[in-house]
């Protein structure tokens, strides 16, 4: 790969920025421009900045063919006249005139020592690319398509862009004690990702995102103020720098507001192997998304589709309080998905299957997605309603983890300090049977919810939620703590990575088929609909579909009924868990076996 010295020229006029950029940081599909050399290409990077509101453009230098480089635009470049003496003049710096009329780059000193800043600061800086250098011959007049990495924020510059984000955040806290705060904290993070979505072997959308993020809360005493930004320039920093203290000084005092004690700052920083960009391009997206959807619809029960889809994403993150903590996280995550539809008419049934992950390199098969939602589309063709009644109900993983996330939100301190939770004063007090455990595991190697400290920079452990199906503690940030009286688990954001262990009432765990058999006759839960779960007072109610189950075996699919019960009894009335664990989540949790629900159909 050919590098150049990095240099960001300003246009004083526009307060925008023009940057040779040293590293192919940015990919796409494009074409190279015919003819024209580089005169042209920089009229039409004016034009492009004009319209598309970007605020830093980067090329890329490629291959030399003689003396001439190329450029080529990923966004749409219009083959019209524009004015850019004034552009022109800003970077004629970075350029020689070889000949009249005839442009090229200069070759810059120190071609690869500063690849990894440069693409970390104009991130940081928000950046928005939308240019590379293509290798052509002047004059020649040719088109050619070239596939390169879609992520601005690559394995090799990611470390540099968390420093950046780093400096920053502590720069504007150093602002903010001078501005008078006597305590300030930042969060500050950029994420970029590629999404495809395929219907009917066609492709249907094609999205980039980049996002930034910036959030600062000050605290002058016990008056807490904060604002937040999605632009990264110095003078919306500064802005929201002001905005935040604005607010402080106009808010009542709160005696339990300010950030964690300093004590509790995590010092330690494990490798957790969050960190697997994907490099996808968009033609090989798609191809995945034809042939995920393509195996789906191999199935002779499918009659149509709501398409397939691909996904990867990056994201980097830094948090820093006055307290001298500064913690960076970096985390990708990406996910296939598939959705089908089986029958016609009033006997239509859809359903779908979905994997996300870490790394890529987990993924099943691709096509092994699609045949698995083919296949769970087909087994709901011929659905029926249930008779009102009484009787077992198992959850199928995908699903049972929500009965884990009731359990969670009950427990959580913002329900505990308003006293809305139907667990309220139950640490120490049976919640579950016996043999349930569920242990909070935040430093998992490739855990959905894996962090070496929480949301306001405190220390994460592995620590029981529910030993012997005893509540151990609460899930409770500083702020909770305070207004509980106690203090804080290390838990503001959430729980990272709540592994809910198997086991039954009788003491032996089994896998899914051994769950079914275990129930005998009852119904299985593939799907919930509807949100009518109160934490208040634990009484739950929500359409389901699954399957009847009789002799352990699927006697037939059903649709349109409800399940209805008390969590509080739920809970204690749980029999087993399966060693079926769904790895898709951050819960991770097998199937759940609840003794009796009350179950209304017809």
């Amino acid at each position: 790969m050919l590098v150049v010295e990095a240099r960001i020229v300003r246009d004083e006029q526009r307060e925008c920025c023009v940057g040779v950029v040293a590293q192919q940081v940015f990919a796409e599909r494009f074409r190279a421009m015919q003819g024209g050399g580089f005169t042209s290409v920089l009229a039409a990077i004016v034009g492009q900045r004009g319209t598309g509101g970007c605020e830093v453009f980067l090329v890329v230098r490629a291959h030399q063919f003689g003396e001439m480089r190329e450029l080529a635009l990923v966004r749409d470049v219009r083959r019209c006249a524009l004015h850019f003496g004034k552009f022109v003049a800003d970077v004629a710096g970075q350029l020689q005139l070889v000949e009249p009329r005839r442009w090229q780059l200069r070759q810059l000193p120190g071609e690869s020592q500063h690849v990894e800043r440069f693409a970390a600061a104009c991130s940081a800086t928000g950046a928005f690319v939308v240019g590379v250098f293509f290798d052509g011959v002047h004059g020649r007049g040719f088109e050619r398509e070239s596939k390169l990495n879609t992520n601005i924020v690559t394995a090799e510059a990611s470390s540099a862009e968390l420093d950046r984000l780093a400096d920053l955040s502590e720069d504007v806290i150093r602002r903010a004690r001078a501005a008078g705060a006597s305590q300030a904290e930042v969060s500050a993070s950029v994420s970029s990702g590629l999404s495809v979505n395929v219907r009917m072997g066609e492709v249907e959308t094609v999205e980039r995102n980049r996002d930034r993020g910036f959030g600062l809360t000050v605290y002058f005493g016990q008056r807490k103020g904060s604002a937040s930004t999605a632009d990264l320039k110095p003078g919306s920093i500064e802005a929201t720098l002001g905005q935040a203290c604005a607010i402080a000084r106009f808010t009542e005092p709160d005696p339990c507001a300010g950030l964690a004690d300093a004590a509790l700052m995590q010092t330690s920083f494990p490798e957790l192997d969050l960190w697997h960009p994907w490099q996808l391009d968009v033609d090989r997206a798609i191809e995945i998304g034809r042939e995920v959807e393509a195996a789906g619809r191999d199935h002779p029960a499918v009659t149509n589709s709501e398409g397939a889809s691909v996904q990867c994403g990056d994201a980097l993150g830094v948090y820093a309080n006055s307290h001298g903590f500064v913690g960076r996280e970096r985390g990708t995550h990406h996910s296939i998905s598939c959705s089908l539809i089986v029958g016609k008419g009033d006997a239509m049934q859809r359903d779908g299957w979905y994997e996300y992950v870490r790394d890529a390199g987990d993924f099943p098969s691709f096509d092994s997605i699609g045949r698995k939602a083919g296949g769970r589309a087909a087994a709901r063709l011929d659905a029926r309603r249930l008779s009102t009644r009484e009787c077992p109900v198992m959850f199928a993983p995908e699903v049972a983890r929500s009965l884990v996330g009731h359990l969670v939100a009950a427990v959580s301190g913002g329900s505990l300090y308003r006293r809305a939770s139907f667990l309220l004063d139950h640490v120490g007090k049976q919640v579950l049977p016996t043999f349930v455990g569920a242990v909070e595991q935040p430093w998992l190697p490739r855990g959905h919810a894996s962090s070496a400290f929480d949301a306001e920079g405190v220390a994460t452990r592995e620590s029981a939620l529910v030993q012997d199906g005893v509540l151990q503690r609460y899930v409770l940030g500083s702020y909770s703590a305070r207004k509980l009286g106690l203090t804080t688990t290390g838990n503001a954001g959430g729980v990272h990575n709540l592994a809910v262990a198997a086991g039954s009432v009788d003491g032996e765990a089994a896998d899914f088929r051994g769950m079914l058999r275990r129930m005998g006759t009852g119904l299985l839960v593939t799907e919930l609909i509807g949100q009518g779960v109160s934490i208040i007072t634990g009484d739950y109610s929500r359409g389901a579909a699954g399957f009847w189950i009789e002799n352990g075996e699927v006697a037939y699919p059903v649709q349109e009924i409800t399940i209805a019960g008390n969590l509080r009894d739920m809970f204690m009335n749980v029999q087993a868990i399966g060693t079926d664990v769904d790895p898709r989540s951050s819960i991770l949790v097998g199937s759940i076996l609840v003794g009796k629900m009350t179950l209304a159909g017809e």
